[in-house]
């Protein structure tokens, strides 16, 4: 009786879908609409629905904290049980965490100003130009210093290098297919004052989370991202947030991630 007792506890262990964990995680993450933003005081988006999915499946209701991109980044690569989201992995990244995902797939983008002359067909072309405006710690600006580019102007936010291409102080500036909408409407620019002149990469975006964690709860969150992405949970987020943002997203079977449909 009592072996048949280890046997059947033994069973419902080893079935269950989660070990549980007694560490706390430090949630954070950076206002990048549409991923994460504020909307009346509280944070929306994309990121937020997956995280919080995520968080429903594991039995966790851990607060989320925003900073500036670098400020939370930083804290992600040097504080044990940090998940940070939404980021692109990056061999400058990948010593210092565990991706869990991939949640979005985005493609990113060198722009220039719609009357500017410049003609840029290939990345040696752009390394010659006087200056590209990047965020700080991003991975356009890694992406583009790792190949030697010297012509980077490394900046706090997305907006800030942005405006300096629309005012003539930069030749070209780095974002996502993703991000653009949001960025113009927030700096009050209109699309057609930009254009889009070379694809530089395309990446997945995850949850990171910092490698000295618990390998239990990594564990759980990839466990309940493969949930919910088989459940359905990941295609009604991408079609709440195509039919809020006006973008024709969906999640992609075959990459395994939400992206932005072509027509």
């Amino acid at each position: 009786m009592k072996i048949a007792k280890l046997l059947a506890f033994n069973i419902i262990f080893f079935q269950a879908p989660f070990v549980m964990s007694d560490e706390k995680l430090n949630l954070v993450t950076a206002l990048e609409p549409p991923q994460q933003y504020l909307e009346d005081g509280r944070l929306q988006g994309i990121g937020i629905d997956v995280i919080n999915a995520i968080q429903k499946e594991v039995g966790s209701s851990y607060k989320i904290s925003y900073f500036p991109w670098a400020r939370a980044m930083r804290d992600a690569k040097t504080t044990k049980n940090t998940v940070m989201f939404l980021a692109a992995k990056s061999p400058d990244r990948e010593p210092y965490f565990n991706f869990i995902g991939p949640i979005l797939s985005k493609k990113y983008y060198l722009y220039k100003r719609s009357n500017s002359s410049l003609e840029i067909q290939s990345l040696e072309a752009a390394r010659n130009v006087k200056s590209i405006t990047s965020m700080r710690s991003d991975v356009r600006t890694s992406y583009l210093i790792s190949r030697g580019f010297n012509n980077i102007q490394v900046l706090v936010t997305h907006k800030q290098g942005l405006l300096m291409l629309i005012k003539g102080r930069a030749d070209l500036w780095t974002n996502s297919d993703w991000e653009l909408p949001s960025q113009l409407k927030a700096a009050n620019i209109q699309s057609s004052q930009l254009t889009p002149v070379y694809e530089l990469f395309k990446k997945f975006n995850y949850i990171i989370v910092n490698n000295q964690t618990d390998p239990n709860i990594i564990s759980n969150w990839k466990k309940a991202l493969r949930k919910i992405k088989d459940d359905g949970t990941m295609e009604i987020i991408a079609a709440k947030w195509s039919e809020k943002l006006n973008m024709n997203l969906h999640f992609n079977t075959k990459s395994d991630a939400i992206e932005i449909k072509l027509e």
